[in-house]
């Protein structure tokens, strides 16, 4: 008799965000093995819906987002002039101002409606088990809801810390108190997910958490094969690629410009293509390194930024030098391996990301120009492979794996 699984995510194909890649792939392997899968997730405007994969076999349950939480994700644009700079920075200062008026966060606006449709649901189904993918953290205060209330195994799956995360914005008495709220929604579940080792230390050793599991994100794809090998291939240029923002400086390219532009053997060889991050970064950017050919390209469908890593010699991985960053396992790594290209990571060697590109051999992790250099110049002259098979360990089919086995446990405990 086939299990069913009540999946909870805010983002979900066709939305083309990075935040849908990982709720589909948990959907999707959770269906080969033989569960019934029903998604709940939310219809946002804000997002491109052109990320186009299988949902055969997948029940989705699709709910709109409130005009005012989209009003709230939308992109405030900036333009030239002086009014409009005015205009771009009070737009911005209202909507930080009303994002503080809700607990936890203003994705709370669709908890009612998230809820409505899983009451509607359980009347019908038996669930076996509820995941909830957070972010937004308020995915995982549904669930911590309806599991409690009906008795269902809960695991709550985390892309990224919420509380602790420089990259959300809040006043430190705000922080304190969602750090409080976020452990205390967090120890009620069956099992608490996170993609990084920095991740699980941090839920164990700051939260006590002691039902903890480490599931990478992990590469799609069943074309590595350890026994092949590949022929060295000595190119006359290379492509490296970029896919996303940049947040502003966070993630700061300078030291592979730098690495670039120092050397002139190195400048007339290498271009960079950056698809989707800020126009004004990377304008500024290119007017600091003249030496660097940096092309700014607008952001495209998933389909179209597959075929650009597709014929790309190098794709470009950056982490921020914050002491945050260091276990920090961004899931674009793991789109990037399905491609079999080599990686150049700019990360501190302390990372987590770091010691796994390195130690691997998918490429370099290095913050260190001189490095980065030497590496471009083993790539140009075909001492460093460009294609890469990368560990099955490191495969998505691998890391989800652990879940079910997990899962199995956590069920069995429930019998």
């Amino acid at each position: 008799m086939r299990k069913n699984l009540l999946l909870v995510s805010y983002f979900f194909p066709p939305g083309n965000i990075i935040g849908a890649v990982r709720p589909y792939q948990i959907a999707r392997h959770f269906y080969k093995q033989g569960w019934n899968v029903h998604v709940i997730c939310c219809e946002d405007k804000n997002v491109p819906d052109d990320y186009l994969v299988d949902m055969s076999g997948l029940v989705v349950h699709r709910l709109p987002a409130s005009r005012l939480l989209g009003w709230l994700n939308s992109t405030t644009r900036k333009n030239n002039g002086f009014f409009s700079r005015i205009s771009h920075f009070l737009i911005r200062a209202i909507k930080f101002s009303v994002r503080a008026v809700f607990f936890p966060e203003p994705f709370v606006l669709i908890k009612k409606a998230f809820t409505a449709e899983i009451e509607i649901l359980n009347k019908a189904i038996d669930f076996d088990l509820l995941i909830s993918s957070s972010k937004p953290f308020t995915m995982h205060t549904i669930a911590h809801s309806f599991a409690r209330r009906y008795s269902i195994p809960w695991v709550a799956d985390n892309r990224d810390l919420w509380a602790r995360s420089p990259y959300r914005k809040s006043i430190i008495p705000r922080q304190n108190l969602d750090i409080r709220y976020e452990r205390k929604i967090l120890e009620q579940s069956q099992l608490v997910l996170g993609v990084s080792q920095g991740m699980i230390d941090f839920y164990e050793k700051s939260y006590g958490l002691n039902r903890t599991l480490l599931v990478m994100n992990g590469y799609e794809g069943a074309f590595v094969n350890k026994s092949t090998k590949v022929e060295a291939v000595i190119p006359k240029k290379l492509d490296i690629v970029y896919g996303g923002v940049l947040y502003g400086y966070l993630r700061d390219p300078s030291v592979l410009l730098k690495a670039v532009s120092d050397n002139r053997d190195l400048s007339d060889f290498v271009q960079l293509h950056f698809y989707g991050a800020e126009r004004e970064v990377i304008s500024s950017l290119a007017a600091q390194f003249t030496g660097c050919a940096i092309e700014q390209h607008n952001r495209v469908s998933k389909a179209e930024i597959a075929e650009k890593y597709q014929v790309a010699s190098v794709l470009l991985v950056i982490l921020g030098n914050t002491d945050f960053e260091n276990g920090v396992m961004t899931g674009k790594f793991f789109e990037y391996l399905s491609f079999g290209k080599p990686i150049l990571a700019i990360a501190s060697d302390k990372t987590e990301l770091a010691k796994i590109i390195n130690e691997s051999g998918v490429g370099l992790a290095s913050n260190d120009p001189v490095r980065i250099a030497s590496f471009l110049r083993d790539l140009l002259s075909g001492v460093f492979s460009l294609s890469v098979n990368p560990p099955k360990e490191l495969s998505i089919d691998y890391q989800l794996s652990l879940l079910m086995d997990s899962v199995d446990t956590v069920l069995k405990e429930r019998v």
